[in-house]
């Protein structure tokens, strides 16, 4: 069976099907953070601004610079007292070097945190739709370091970039919509999923709708609830040695 081939990088795209929960996911790993107000932050592959717009409401920071992975290297070193990068540390082609320079651009005792989606483990958003598709004799391709989004890699990418007491967590939120329909439609209103789902010829896609709507998690009323989760990793730049 063809493989349905699907774009990652259109943060754009993904808003309907995932911000409210990315929105939510974000809230509670920034809470996890626990970086007083008045600090000066990085956003690191920044994407449509949903998570820069949680940061400003819930971190009170004196000023936050947004930058796309695609940007230059930035030449300020010690210039941030926190550096995070939500949602984007499996599309990076090099993530220990954007590991490392986020830890360069922050002061000492600064923080570097990073959440993702838990692709490896069933945690993503669209998760059940490519295993539903899966069943059918589809692959919804990943993103190329869906690896990267396990906890121990994340919690080894930031040891080896020499950052102190790092700490690893799953975030886990449920998600609910109030019928299939609502479901479906916002699962394939743009993104990966539903960039997968459109490159489907019309009978598969129906094929899978009937699957899911067989095999999802339906309670009174026809609502549809499950749980997704987030890997995080938080740690601190080391204070030089007195």
């Amino acid at each position: 069976m063809a493989q349905a081939e699907a774009i990652f990088s259109d943060a754009q795209a993904d808003q309907r099907s995932t911000d409210r929960w990315s929105r939510e996911v974000g809230g509670l790993f920034l809470d996890w953070m626990v970086v007083p107000p008045g600090q000066r932050w990085l956003d690191l592959g920044c994407g449509d601004g949903a998570f820069t717009e949680e940061l400003l409401a819930r971190c009170a920071p004196s000023a936050v610079s947004v930058m796309e992975l695609s940007q230059p290297q930035i030449n300020d070193v010690r210039s941030f007292d926190a550096a995070v990068m939500a949602l984007s540390i499996s599309f990076v082609p090099d993530p220990a070097g954007a590991v490392a320079r986020m830890a360069r651009v922050v002061r000492p005792g600064g923080w570097v945190g990073a959440y993702m989606w838990d692709f490896m483990g069933g945690g993503a958003p669209g998760y059940l739709i490519s295993a539903s598709a899966k069943d059918l004799g589809v692959t919804f391709a990943r993103p190329g370091g869906a690896e990267v989004s396990r906890l121990h890699i994340l919690r080894d990418l930031w040891r080896a970039a020499g950052l102190v007491q790092v700490e690893p967590r799953t975030i886990r939120i449920r998600v609910s919509y109030d019928s299939f329909d609502d479901f479906w439609d916002s699962s394939g209103s743009g993104g990966a999923t539903g960039m997968a789902i459109e490159a489907l010829s019309p009978q598969m896609r129906a094929r899978l709708q009937d699957h899911l709507r067989a095999s999802l998690p339906t309670g009174p009323y026809g609502r549809i609830e499950f749980p997704i989760w987030a890997n995080a990793v938080k740690g601190r730049v080391a204070e030089p040695a007195t």
